[in-house]
């Protein structure tokens, strides 16, 4: 889209003629969750200000053009995970830190931060209804909790997980936003963690 920082980019270019200065805020929701919608990008003086909503900063990380943000926390069902701030912050050699991609498929996270949250999660499906979700082997790399509903109509839903930014501002993740969800003749069927 050409929002990045370097200079070439779209908000840089509009900026040079004072329309952005350099800022911009977006809104791209899919269509397919939550039916026919309007999705926004403004810019500069464009954006609006409001009390309900939440802001964050974009930070630069040396040259790389990344959108950096500041995550001081993850949660799962309004329980704040034991994960040092310092596991989210860029390093003095560049490395870690956090980026919001919203055109990759997957998010990362460092290890700590990871296992933190795969243990949260295994904690809320074992205090499932027994017999109503059952761990399988997941048969993909990159997806280690992968989890078969066997009892759809006690199934309790998704855990809700939010990722805490700087300023108050949080990233509510929704269940396909959360999890790969395979179904099988209109039932969900398997679901897996992504990250």
């Amino acid at each position: 889209m050409g929002l990045g920082f370097g200079p070439k980019t779209f908000v840089n270019r509009i900026d040079s003629q004072g329309q952005s200065n350099g800022r911009f805020s977006y809104c791209l929701r899919r269509e397919r969750t939550m039916g026919a919608t309007s999705s926004f990008i403004r810019f500069g003086a464009d954006i609006e200000q409001r009390p309900d909503l939440s802001v964050t900063a974009l930070r630069r990380n040396n040259n790389i053009v990344l959108y950096y943000i500041n995550l001081i926390g993850i949660s799962v069902n309004g329980y704040r995970l034991n994960i040092p701030e310092q596991e989210f912050e860029i390093q003095k050699d560049g490395c870690g830190g956090s980026i919001i991609d919203s055109g990759a498929a997957f998010s990362h996270l460092r290890r700590a931060a990871h296992d933190s949250l795969f243990r949260a999660l295994e904690a809320v499906f074992a205090g499932y209804i027994w017999g109503t979700v059952k761990r399988v082997p997941s048969g993909d790399v990159p997806f280690e909790l992968c989890n078969e509903v066997l009892k759809q109509e006690v199934f309790q839903g998704f855990p809700v997980i939010t990722f805490h930014l700087q300023n108050n501002a949080d990233i509510i993740l929704d269940a396909e936003s959360a999890f790969l969800i395979r179904q099988v003749n209109g039932f969900l069927n398997k679901f897996q963690m992504c990250c």
